[in-house]
């Protein structure tokens, strides 16, 4: 019978098969007790499951895993662990970094742009979960407002940083007048608007790429995804 149980190719039958078979093991041996790794690990299925219906979604689940481990390639499974460092190391970053209405220097990313945005892109691909689909959507946008020849200070269209006018504001002693001073004096204004134009081009890309994305993880198959993308 135990032959029977690992040569047979339907689960239904080999989920009643499993059970005749721990109707007999069980009455002589517990698992622990078993020699046979095979048979003790069908057993301890066979009992934890109430009906041959539960067995047989068991077996197809661990026959599927199975089948699909044996097609990710070493590469593959590297590649997808660099894209899965890439996005949590990104997304930590953004986490301690909000850019609110801001433009940064690319340098400050922590891996290049179109490399972030390649492996968020795959990763949207594969992921199962739609909360961290959205969220590594909201990072992916944020990519535009980090452009070239920014330099350590971040541009922004009134020339003072939220934080810093939030302080100004807040201030006992603040000053609004001076604050509309430094508003109004604010001398990288042309160089903002002219760069919020090149990320709002950019932001477009940004956008059909992830809706790329979002397309491919519909249409294509889990085993598909696994195969390619590990």
């Amino acid at each position: 019978m135990g032959a029977k149980l690992y040569n047979e190719t339907n689960a239904y039958n080999a989920a009643k098969t499993a059970q005749a078979l721990d109707a007999q093991i069980s009455r002589y041996l517990t698992p622990s007790e078993m020699t046979n790794l095979v048979l003790c690990a069908f057993t301890h299925v066979a009992l934890e499951c109430k009906s041959a219906a539960q067995l047989s979604v068991r077996l197809n689940k661990a026959l599927d895993d199975e089948g699909t481990s044996g097609l990710i390639s070493d590469e593959n499974r590297k590649k997808a662990r660099i894209r899965e460092q890439i996005v949590s190391e990104y997304g930590n970053y953004i986490e301690h970094h909000p850019s609110v209405g801001e433009i940064h220097d690319v340098s400050e990313l922590p891996y290049p742009k179109e490399e972030i945005l390649d492996a968020i892109s795959l990763e949207i691909v594969r992921e199962k979960n739609e909360q961290r689909v959205e969220a590594m959507k909201a990072c992916a946008i944020w990519l535009a407002d980090f452009q070239e020849n920014i330099g350590p200070k971040p541009l922004t269209m009134l020339g003072i940083s939220t934080s810093e006018m939030i302080a100004e504001v807040t201030s006992n002693d603040g000053d609004l007048k001076n604050l509309a001073a430094k508003i109004a004096g604010n001398p990288d204004r042309e160089k903002y608007e002219s760069l919020r134009k090149v990320a709002d081009e950019e932001l477009v890309n940004i956008q059909s790429k992830l809706m790329a994305a979002e397309e491919l993880r519909r249409q294509m198959p889990e085993v598909k995804k696994c195969q390619i993308l590990g």
